[in-house]
């Protein structure tokens, strides 16, 4: 028998955009965080050669470009960070974006700086040390505070659970939690479900 077609009401295609948008994220994070960083690098790679300021290329013109360059890095990953809820898959996803930065860094530094071997000797070591730190450690607590503010704040409980504290409501009739004592109409959607 074949399923009939039928258009989507606004809502039904809101909802289903936004699954397939989460879809996308979910399957493909890793793919993302590591692109991410790509594309920053290259973009900036580019400017580097192509925008010379006008006091020529100092220190303090590429810190400043630094710190925007990380900006954006920490704000796209805690972006694609925000539909999920676990811990492992942050410090999977800022792993993944920090290695491509310190690995691109490093080659680039090799690459261009044009300095003797003493001094790579010890800028590559201090140049990966710093790196793991600000490009690892420092997205992942930024994406933890976000993974706990959504926890606590936006709960996902699953279907048949109390939507105040997750509490298992199969077999409850009463329409209210024993748990946490909430009393609502959505209970009894939740117990119809189950």
């Amino acid at each position: 028998m074949a399923a009939s077609h039928r258009p989507l009401s606004k809502s039904e295609s809101d909802d289903s955009q936004y699954t397939a948008v989460i879809a996308f994220l979910a399957r493909y994070r890793i793919l993302l965080g590591i692109f991410v960083p790509v594309c920053l690098l290259v973009v900036r790679i580019v400017l580097d050669r192509v925008y010379v300021p006008v006091g020529g290329m100092t220190a303090s013109y590429a810190m400043n470009v630094s710190y925007v360059q990380t900006g954006i890095h920490f704000l796209i990953l805690t972006a694609l960070c925000w539909p999920w809820t676990g811990y492992g898959d942050a410090l999977l996803l800022s792993v993944s974006s920090g290695s491509v930065l310190v690995v691109f860094g490093c080659l680039k530094t090799l690459l261009t700086s044009g300095w003797g071997v003493s001094t790579l000797l010890w800028y590559i070591p201090f140049m990966i040390v710093f790196a793991g730190v600000v490009f690892m450690l420092a997205p992942f607590l930024l994406m933890s505070v976000f993974i706990w503010v959504r926890r606590r704040y936006w709960p996902i409980y699953e279907d048949g659970c109390c939507f105040n504290c997750g509490y298992d409501l199969t077999g409850n009739v009463s329409g209210t939690c024993p748990e946490c004592g909430h009393a609502s109409e959505d209970h009894q959607g939740a117990i119809a479900k189950s």
